[in-house]
């Protein structure tokens, strides 16, 4: 049995040493660059928008914020005055049109300057992972590749077991 809390969680705060031009030797986790707040405990967007931090989420607290950034569609998040939120834009009809907010009879509701209030709708962010198994999940698997941005970060061990987690359908 491969579970999350126990088998896959622990990969992503496991200090790492990474190849680096200005710094030969540098150790760092997943966590070190994914996560919301960076070393200082100063609020930020986890790199890629994705949280692997391993407190209880926000969505689900019975589950880890790492499992349901993986696994689930999120929002794409902002820092905002030092607070992160979910980044908002303005929604568009079928045909690109931005869409501003109406009253019950359809006329458009003005703000106290005279302008329409548009409507305003989060950013989607796909899941990275899947529980149909490690094929279904290659968004993921990409950065590890050796074209890819994260070359060798996880040892072929590591990559086997998050793949056969979710071969298995990813457990939690």
């Amino acid at each position: 049995t491969i579970n999350y809390e126990e088998h896959i969680q622990p990969l992503w705060s496991l200090e790492r040493t990474a190849a680096d031009p200005l710094d030969p030797v540098q150790n760092q986790s997943c966590i070190s660059c994914h996560a919301a707040v960076d070393d200082m405990g100063v609020a930020q967007v986890p790199t890629a928008q994705l949280d692997l931090s391993a407190m209880a989420s926000s969505d689900e607290p019975d589950h880890l914020t790492s499992y349901r950034e993986l696994l689930f569609q999120d929002n794409e998040q902002e820092n905002v005055g030092g607070v992160i939120i979910d980044r908002l834009v303005q929604a568009t009809d079928d045909n690109g049109n931005p869409l501003f907010q109406t009253d019950a009879e359809g006329n458009q509701i003005l703000d106290s300057a005279g302008d329409p209030i548009p409507v305003l709708t989060s950013v989607p962010i796909n899941a990275l992972m899947r529980p149909a198994g490690a094929l279904a999940s290659a968004q993921f698997f990409a950065p590890f590749d050796a074209a890819g941005s994260h070359p060798a970060w996880l040892s072929d061990a590591e990559l086997r077991l998050i793949s056969e987690w979710l071969d298995i359908g990813a457990q939690y």
